[in-house]
């Protein structure tokens, strides 16, 4: 029995959030995964994943020819694609039921709505810094490439097997002090629009989010005045990063 999967979209006042507590990926039937990266975390994505889903079809993006030739020999039923993935995920023919496993050193939501809004004609989007209101009021910040924001509820290694329970957390076995994708949410101020993936465990140390997700958002920020500012963050429950884009 093939369950349609119905996209539950929140829009918290300035905010829209992408994700839906209760809706557990594994169960439905996910005919395509587009995996963004074919390093460390790219492969590790594909071995998790080709085993818990042999009816889904695989898809690795990845800019570099050698990596991808590596994971062909490895998984020769997976389809492979030589090209930037934020490039590669503008495409309106992808299957809009299709799912996107982030695995490059980048927020990839973000790279791909400043390459989309550039092709667009529209409005261009470029970096900005964080406010400091928002980095307060999220756990353990740190500043990465770019002006990113990284944060995480770990001061530690998490266990590379950890199945993301709802209420405790696999390492400390304490009660989870909530979820990122929310504490995100509710730190964005109100005079700076937010759009917030959750990024859905499909897998034992890999998450995604539906490809659609993207669109949404790029529509929702196409509405936008220029001159305003928007943060775009990825979030799972413990780990997520943030991007300030400007409007142009």
């Amino acid at each position: 029995m093939v369950i349609n999967w119905v996209e539950v979209i929140r829009l918290m006042n300035n905010i829209l959030c992408l994700w839906s507590q209760d809706f557990k990926p594994l169960k439905r039937d996910i005919k395509q995964i587009i995996v963004v990266g074919c390093g460390k975390f790219g492969m590790k994505a594909v071995e998790r994943l080709t085993v818990r889903l042999q009816n889904t079809q695989f898809l690795v993006i990845d800019s570099k020819a050698e990596k991808l030739e590596h994971l062909s020999h490895r998984f020769p039923q997976v389809k492979t694609v030589l090209q930037d993935g934020a490039e590669y995920l503008l495409d309106a023919d992808i299957n809009s039921e299709s799912w996107v496993v982030p695995a490059v050193p980048a927020h990839l939501a973000a790279e791909w709505l400043i390459v989309k809004a550039g092709t667009s004609g529209k409005f261009n989007l470029s970096r900005g810094k964080i406010p400091e209101e928002v980095v307060k009021n999220v756990p353990n910040p740190m500043e990465g490439a770019g002006g990113d924001l990284y944060c995480s509820f770990a001061t530690f290694f998490c266990p590379d097997n950890c199945s993301e329970p709802e209420e405790i957390c696999t390492y400390t076995k304490e009660p989870r002090k909530g979820n990122l994708f929310e504490v995100i949410a509710r730190a964005i101020p109100s005079n700076c629009w937010g759009v917030v993936f959750r990024s859905f465990q499909l897998a034992p140390g890999v998450g995604g989010y539906p490809v659609k997700s993207l669109f949404k958002a790029y529509d929702f920020i196409e509405n936008m005045d220029i001159g305003k500012s928007v943060i775009i963050a990825t979030a799972c429950r413990c780990h997520g990063v943030a991007t300030l884009l400007k409007i142009a």
